[in-house]
């Protein structure tokens, strides 16, 4: 469908833009959400999703329900249709929603009014609402027993009117959304394309931004069928996932994360062991959930030595986390205030494959034996680092990078093991439950030691620790303190200054700690 026709039947002008209309308005929840956009571009956007996946979404057919809005479509997923109806029919009232599914425009228009302070919303594709997984409600304490008996569950600990519904896997419906945009854009704007990758890049967010709210010209089926080759969906990534809830989703345990881990054997099999997992002394178990079951290889043989001196076996929480589960576990936290304490997987000591969370660590006698061992108490997670083991972070981060390169050609990463800015984008845009392709030949993983010491953290300079002088680093996280014994320990951090100054302020070390001078 395309604009509403002008007189003499030529279409309308297209109009105001999404990221026009932000410049002049700031509001809160989507309680202003324009008109225009639900019937211009949003329907657009559900037109072309109907046009190249039929039956993805569904009407919600009449029931003991309403719309807040009715001018918002009550669009969901096709799978959860009837559970959202019978849990309408079995609640303590009237269902009122107030968002059912939620197309990347709309959430675009409230992500910019994020970075406005006016609201609070994920990026384009990463909300579930754009998978057609989830509903708002009014009222959602009144409702949360009735959905979770429905299969519709609330698990974001900052978004209690959020449900969503747990019975159908992620198909990367998202995924869908960005790329049926993405399309619509190229039709419209032969002269200014954009790639078809599915995902929330920069070109997309300035196309997203410059888009009209009345809709473009042309559908992207106006006519006949689609003009387009619609691209296999992988399911959610990284990124999405850490949108959605504070528990590592199992396909990222067994599919992703196993496979990096998988390369980082084939590179180096003698620094990568398994888990010696049987029962008694001299072995290990792996508590449920399934965690990873790999460690640093001298870590691993002080564990097992640390159960011949309990005389029975112990239970691993957590083990070794590659970058791309060290990622999730971060970003969720971020995102969503989920518990934890997970620092940047270049500082996470689990990334060094030295360190593991053991259950009953508080008895005296695995925590003595673990000592006797030489591990010592960690502050992240409550863990144990063994510092005597070899650090794989070089290692972990480049399995990534031969892992992503071996699947994504068309944009390649460095393979340099250092977790730089580009690095980071591909493990937010990694799929969770994993790749077509495990490379194990012709690896050469890059020497030398952990990443480079006083690298920024992508996005986070030093102003964005308030009230001191700590850095945003690779080496020691957000906001840390970077220990010095000297001036010259203090080189290399102006990267992590303002990026707005034109030179470099001067570094000094002051009892130990880096310093700006001011």
């Amino acid at each position: 469908m395309g604009g509403e026709p002008g007189a003499g039947g030529v279409p309308a002008p297209e109009g105001e833009t999404i990221g026009e209309h932000v410049a002049r308005t700031c509001f809160t929840d989507g309680d202003d959400t324009p008109r225009a956009l639900l019937d211009g571009l949003s329907r657009q956007l559900v037109d072309a999703i109907d046009c190249v996946r039929p039956g993805t979404l569904g009407d919600l057919p009449p029931g003991n329900w309403v719309m807040l809005d009715p001018a918002r479509r009550p669009l969901v997923d096709a799978r959860g249709v009837d559970d959202l109806l019978d849990a309408a029919a079995a609640g303590p009232g009237q269902l009122v929603i107030k968002w059912a599914y939620r197309d990347v425009a709309i959430q675009h228009l409230f992500y910019l009014w994020t970075l406005k302070g006016c609201d609070f919303a994920a990026p384009p594709g990463l909300s579930n609402h754009q998978n057609g997984l989830s509903v708002d409600l009014v009222d959602p304490e009144d409702w949360a027993a009735t959905m979770r008996r429905f299969g519709w569950e609330n698990n974001l600990p900052t978004d209690r009117p959020h449900f969503d519904y747990v019975l159908a896997e992620d198909e990367g419906t998202a995924t869908l959304s960005l790329f049926a945009f993405q399309a619509l854009w190229n039709r419209n704007r032969p002269e200014h394309p954009i790639p078809l990758t599915g995902e929330f890049d920069a070109a997309t967010e300035q196309a997203l931004t410059d888009a009209p709210l009345t809709g473009f010209r042309e559908g992207l089926c106006d006519p006949g069928g689609p003009p387009i080759e619609l691209p296999p969906l992988r399911g959610p990534s990284v990124a999405q996932a850490a949108w959605r809830g504070c528990d590592a989703p199992i396909p990222l345990i067994e599919g992703l994360s196993a496979q990096v881990a998988e390369v980082m054997r084939c590179a180096d099999a003698a620094a990568v062991v398994p888990l010696n997992l049987c029962a008694g002394a001299g072995c290990l178990t792996v508590a449920a959930p399934p965690k990873p079951e790999w460690l640093e290889a001298d870590t691993h043989a002080a564990l097992v030595r640390a159960s011949q001196r309990v005389g029975r076996s112990l239970s691993v929480l957590w083990a070794g986390r590659d970058p791309t589960l060290t990622w999730f576990l971060y970003s969720a936290q971020r995102n969503l205030s989920c518990p934890g304490d997970t620092a940047a997987p270049g500082a996470s000591a689990y990334v060094t494959g030295r360190a593991v969370q053991i259950v009953g660590d508080d008895d005296p006698a695995v925590a003595a034996a673990l000592e006797a061992e030489g591990f010592q108490r960690l502050d992240e997670g409550d863990g144990w680092l063994y510092p005597a083991g070899a650090d794989l972070r070089p290692l972990a981060v480049y399995a990534f990078q031969a892992l992503w390169n071996a699947n994504r050609q068309d944009d390649p990463l460095d393979a340099d093991g250092r977790l730089g800015p580009a690095t980071q984008s591909a493990l937010d845009r990694a799929p969770t439950a994993g790749f077509a392709n495990v490379p194990c030949a012709g690896l050469d993983p890059p020497d030398g030691p952990a990443g480079p010491g006083f690298s920024c953290i992508a996005g986070c300079v030093n102003q964005a620790c308030p009230g001191t002088y700590d850095f945003c680093t690779e080496q020691h996280g957000e906001c840390a303190a970077v220990p010095c014994a000297g001036d010259a320990d203090c080189d290399g951090l102006a990267a992590c200054d303002d990026p707005g100054r034109g030179s470099s302020p001067l570094f000094y070390c002051d009892e130990g700690r880096c310093r700006r001078q001011r």
